[in-house]
């Protein structure tokens, strides 16, 4: 029984220990921090409209660059030739092919890039 008091009163001695010790590093933390400027309401819908229009155009970034690495493995289409843009999801080809195959294919290779809503071919 002895035993399990000291046990119990080692763990007691740690627990306040580390409590003083939270305590002691929180307080000074605060000291140092900078009061948070208040933001309006403007502000935040600018804050958050940035952050969809970076999302969005690293995303539409992502999608030409899986557009463009698939149609560099494809033999039948001459992926220098064509030109593409990426706006909303939405997949602008342009540029010349030497038949309506590879036209067709490079619409079809766009299509099926995940995040594509649509494609508009021009070539």
């Amino acid at each position: 029984m002895f035993q399990t008091r000291s046990r119990h009163g080692f763990a007691t001695a740690i627990m306040m220990i580390t409590c003083i010790s939270y305590l002691m590093g929180c307080t000074s933390c605060n000291s140092k921090a900078k009061t948070p400027k208040m933001s309006t309401g403007e502000d935040v819908k600018k804050t958050q409209i940035q952050e969809l229009t970076q999302e969005r155009s690293m995303t539409n970034q992502k999608i030409a660059q899986k557009i463009e690495d698939n149609l560099k493995r494809d033999a039948a289409v001459d992926a220098a030739a064509i030109s593409l843009t990426v706006i909303d999801g939405i997949a602008t080809l342009d540029g010349k092919q030497s038949s309506y195959t590879a036209k067709h294919r490079a619409e079809l290779i766009a299509e099926t890039v995940r995040g594509v809503r649509s494609v508009i071919n021009q070539i």
